[in-house]
């Protein structure tokens, strides 16, 4: 029974030791007997990507990377770097690989890049390449950069890649550049959301000058731009000197037209220091005036009491016929009665006139209403009721 016992136990070893010979020369003969995904990202695996895993972690790792005919070896280093890292290490690794080889690549090689990059790394790997990338790709300069990001306008990092870019093309640019972008037809401005983000940065980071200024107002008249986002882009600059520097380069500037509609703008954020602003700088009378009702009309809907106090405080203006009425016209829908008195109190008989017709148009049923103003009017011609 002894013997039988060591007779098994030898025959176990025997087999054990040719067992271990026979995959030692398998895996020499070139077989690997397991595949696994890489250690990369979810969208690698959807997309049935895997490579062979190394018998060892070993410096030349990459070289056992077959290159197909045509491949870039971009492509097969990174994918090799799987092989050699996990974990924190592969996400250095990447990290220092993308910094590495954006220098060295074509501009028109870097959208091909980053889809690899996409592909085959997790978010954070991906969005530190779309910074990476955003610079290179204007190495042949602005015009060729552009025509690169409109082609890879399909792909699915579109948006990714189009919001690095115009971050490092905020002080590339300016607004009439973008403009004239537009006039040509870009597609990257003319989503509204990247110019709107564009010009926002670019009036955070840089600055506007007169001219940038002159450039919105084009930009609003037609309609690439809205009021709201005018507010946006101005309230950013917040209430400081900066502004009051570019108004008052806009009051020397022949194309005043553009400073009301700039600071009803900026009151739509900050309008006490809008009105400030209209009260202390040396306007014409007509800037001033339609200014006045811009600023009225921002201020009304953030806070209407703040903004009727600040028109009853300017009473003995020479612009309180405007705000009033602004005010006036403002109170229509919601307090008809108010919107009579303010209009009343317009010293001017003709403004005061067109103001009253205005209101009672609006509620031209409303015959309370007509009683309540001819009490105050008795001379008052009420427009016709259709």
């Amino acid at each position: 029974m002894a013997t039988n016992s060591k007779l098994l136990v030898a025959t176990g070893l025997l087999a054990c030791f040719f067992a271990f010979f026979l995959v030692r020369k398998l895996n020499s003969d070139g077989i690997d007997f397991q595949e696994k995904p890489l250690g990369l990202s979810d969208r690698s695996q959807r997309e049935g990507l895997k490579v062979k895993s190394s018998a060892e972690n070993s410096a030349n790792s990459r070289e056992q990377v077959v290159v197909r005919e045509g491949e870039p070896r971009w492509r097969l280093d990174f994918l090799a770097l799987g092989e050699e890292y996990s974990g924190e290490r592969l996400i250095q690794a990447q990290l220092s690989f993308i910094t590495e080889t954006c220098v060295t690549l074509d501009a028109s090689e870097l959208i091909s890049f980053l889809n690899m990059v996409y592909i085959n790394s997790g978010d954070a790997v991906f969005n530190f390449a779309v910074s990476s990338i955003s610079p290179h790709l204007f190495k042949d300069g602005v015009e060729k950069g552009l025509e690169i990001l409109e082609e890879s306008i399909e792909s699915p990092f579109s948006k990714s890649l189009q919001k690095g870019a115009l971050q490092y093309l905020t002080s590339l640019l300016s607004i009439r550049d973008v403009e004239l972008l537009l006039g040509n037809g870009s597609p990257l401005f003319s989503e509204h959301q990247n110019l709107s983000s564009f010009i926002s940065s670019r009036a955070a980071i840089v600055g506007l000058s007169t001219s940038d200024l002159e450039s919105l107002g084009s930009l609003v008249n037609d309609e690439f731009l809205t009021q709201s986002d005018l507010g946006e882009i101005l309230g950013r600059m917040g209430a400081d000197s900066e502004f009051e520097g570019i108004g008052n380069e806009l009051l020397n500037n022949s194309n005043q037209g553009l400073l009301p509609q700039v600071i009803g703008a900026w009151a739509e954020h900050y309008p006490e220091e809008a009105a400030h602003f209209i009260e202390t700088q040396s306007f014409s009378e007509l800037v001033r005036s339609k200014a006045v009702g811009y600023v009225i009309d921002s201020w009304f809907r953030s806070d209407p009491k703040k903004a009727a106090s600040w028109v009853l405080e300017s009473s003995t203006k020479p612009y309180y016929d405007s705000a009033a009425r602004a005010l006036s016209l403002n109170l229509v829908p919601t307090d008809p009665f108010g919107a009579i008195d303010w209009a009343l109190s317009i010293s001017n008989s003709k403004e005061k006139t067109d103001v009253l017709q205005s209101v009672m148009t609006i509620e031209k049923s409303n015959d309370e209403l007509r009683t309540y103003l001819n009490s105050h009017l008795p001379e008052f011609v009420l427009p016709s009721v259709d």
